[in-house]
């Protein structure tokens, strides 16, 4: 059985947050809080291309700027969204967006693929 996953959080930390449960099998809703993803660090046409990436990966997308509810006991939750819609996952991550520290991605690596960042270097040969 698949697990259901909801990240509250469209930032940096969120998005990283359902990554890992995607990768690890789990059926993500990422509940986006602002008006776009990665708000610290994309415009909003930006952003809009990440969506359709995450999207593509499997991940759902909502964009909730209404209040969000989270019901219930660990293991048997419920988020309920502004508009009444209620869902049932086995886990729930609330992500909240911090701000970036410039100061802090200045640097670049052989090898780092940070996409919100801007940064995108081809590996170093003989890597993957």
């Amino acid at each position: 059985m698949t697990r259901a996953a909801v990240v509250i959080g469209g930032g940096l930390r969120g998005l990283a947050i359902a990554d890992s449960l995607h990768t690890e099998g789990s059926a993500v809703t990422l509940i986006v809080t602002e008006a776009y993803l990665a708000t610290e660090v994309l415009d909003a046409a930006a952003a809009a291309f990440l969506t359709e990436v995450v999207r593509r990966a499997g991940v759902k997308v909502v964009f909730e700027p209404g209040p969000i509810a989270t019901l219930g006991a660990p293991g048997d939750h419920t988020v309920v969204l502004d508009d009444g819609t209620a869902i049932r996952p086995t886990v729930v991550v609330n992500a909240p967006t911090e701000p970036v520290r410039t100061d802090a991605i200045t640097f670049r690596a052989p090898g780092t693929r940070v996409f919100a960042y801007g940064v995108h270097e081809a590996p170093p040969s003989g890597s993957r």
